[in-house]
């Protein structure tokens, strides 16, 4: 566990170093569709969010695109269902022009593009330097692809470069490009890749330790599920940072389909819907409601089910209903959890925290997706404080689950004793425990997985062969039972 601690600090602060290193540099827009990077010289890296040259639904020759007047100008960061073109709604086809003046002519610079919607060619001076799949303009024609690339260019001898993409998207429910594209000093963008990188894997490696200690946890103690599917949650939002931003899943797996990565990274966003809702009903019983979990449940397969099987084209529009489900949900959970401190159930406070703090983070996602500002994507770290929070109070509720244990080991002991010379059976004498120890009959029925009936029917047939007639008269006694020989 030492050696995991370290490990993730190194990685931390390495992405820390790496991200000082590369000087981001603010560019100087002279006019739309022209830029001075002047300030390059020194080094460093900029953000191309600027203003571009934009020809909706034409892909105009990257020669003439220099020189002929664009209908419009859009940043490429811009959703295309947010500029309201007409005949670009969401899907189809465009081209981007950038004309950069004031860079280094004589050293090599680096481009990063990273997750064009859907598929990118890029020209520099006249000459195609990176694809990303094959636009087209059409759906049948097009070559979709997810990745983040960093390529090497070169400026004319005036310092001047024009930057041409060729895009298209017929698949996701918006276009143009969900990353900016950097340009600057090859190794100041290649810094900034690699310290992204750096803190995706820190991202993974924190995601997935929580997920496997809480599934260990759950196999020493498989009385607390609640532990399961919190550890199944974390390693499902563990693959999910392989899945988007720097693609790293790219890179473990070169050859890797689009659909598959495409499925698999939606995937990410339907499943913990149920795992969450199954994680609140296993610790909160009482005040999780079995419908609402039904239906939480039933809606989390349903999306999961049509994100497998629908058309690829289809997929995307799964978004914005998930995304109101959360919201719905957080609605419900977060009174759910109130009624939980009021009833003084161990660990709701932490829970509240750090669903509070992941609400937080998620909204903010939501807001800088839909372009409502522009942000930064703050998930992965709401993600982590959250299963860091909900991990120390699941570690805390075990350990004092434990140290109870230990306290009663021979009182618990004798009581076992004592109720077999009664006649109990194993089981019986299991739930007549747990009833002595002041758990409720639905949290007896809860905890074994069986009805409330089957509990009420062995208790019935426990109070019997005690000798007591209600369940009061049995409670009352338990306190001598740890005498009895």
């Amino acid at each position: 566990m030492r050696a995991l601690r370290r490990i993730a600090s190194f990685l931390f602060l390495a992405a820390l170093l790496l991200t000082a290193n590369a000087q981001r540099i603010k560019p100087v827009q002279q006019a739309p569709g022209v830029l001075d990077l002047s300030a390059l010289r020194g080094g460093g890296y900029s953000e191309l969010t600027c203003l571009w040259d934009f020809w909706p639904n034409e892909f105009v020759d990257p020669d003439k695109a220099a020189l002929g007047k664009a209908p419009m100008e859009a940043s490429v960061t811009a959703h295309w269902n947010q500029l309201g073109i007409a005949q670009l709604v969401s899907t189809g086809y465009a081209t981007y022009h950038l004309h950069i003046t004031g860079l280094p002519a004589k050293r090599t610079l680096g481009l990063k593009v990273t997750c064009p919607l859907i598929a990118v060619r890029v020209f520099a001076n006249g000459a195609e330097i990176l694809a990303m799949g094959r636009p087209s303009t059409s759906a049948g024609t097009e070559t979709p692809r997810w990745d983040s690339v960093v390529v090497s260019l070169n400026p004319d001898a005036d310092g001047v470069l024009d930057l041409v993409l060729y895009v298209s998207n017929y698949i996701d429910f918006s276009g143009g490009f969900a990353r900016p594209i950097l340009l600057g000093d090859y190794g100041a963008v290649w810094a900034v890749r690699t310290s992204l990188v750096t803190l995706e894997m820190f991202e993974l490696g924190a995601l997935a330790v929580i997920g496997f200690y809480l599934i260990l946890l759950c196999a020493f103690r498989p009385t607390e599920k609640y532990a399961l599917y919190f550890g199944i949650l974390a390693l499902v939002l563990s693959f999910r940072t392989l899945c988007y931003d720097e693609f790293v899943l790219l890179t473990l797996v070169p050859d890797l389909s689009f659909s598959f990565l495409f499925r698999a990274g939606y995937l990410t966003f339907a499943l913990p819907f149920g795992l969450i809702a199954g994680f609140f009903r296993r610790l909160f019983p009482a005040q999780m409601h079995r419908p609402v979990y039904l239906a939480i449940s039933a809606l989390s397969a349903a999306f999961a089910l049509f994100i497998v099987f629908a058309p690829l084209a289809s997929v995307s529009w799964t978004l914005y209903p998930m995304e109101i489900a959360a919201m719905v949900f957080l609605a419900y959970a977060v009174p759910m959890l109130a009624r939980a401190i009021a009833a003084k159930v161990p660990g709701s406070s932490l829970v509240l925290l750090g669903l509070l703090m992941f609400a937080i983070s998620m909204v903010n996602d939501i807001l800088v997706t839909n372009g409502t500002w522009k942000g930064e994507y703050l998930t992965p770290f709401g993600l982590i404080l959250f299963f860091l929070t909900l991990a120390f109070m699941i570690t805390r509720n075990s350990a004092q689950a434990l140290k109870g244990r230990e306290v009663v080991y021979v009182q618990t002991a004798r009581e076992r004793l004592s109720l077999a010379e009664k006649g109990l059976t194993t089981t019986e004498i299991v739930y007549a425990t747990e009833l002595l120890s002041g758990r409720s009959v639905k949290e007896i029925a809860f905890s074994h997985d069986v009805s409330e009936s089957t509990v009420r029917n062995s208790l019935a047939r426990i109070y019997g062969k005690v000798g007591v007639g209600s369940m009061a008269a049995f409670t009352s006694l338990g306190s001598r039972y740890d005498v009895m020989p």
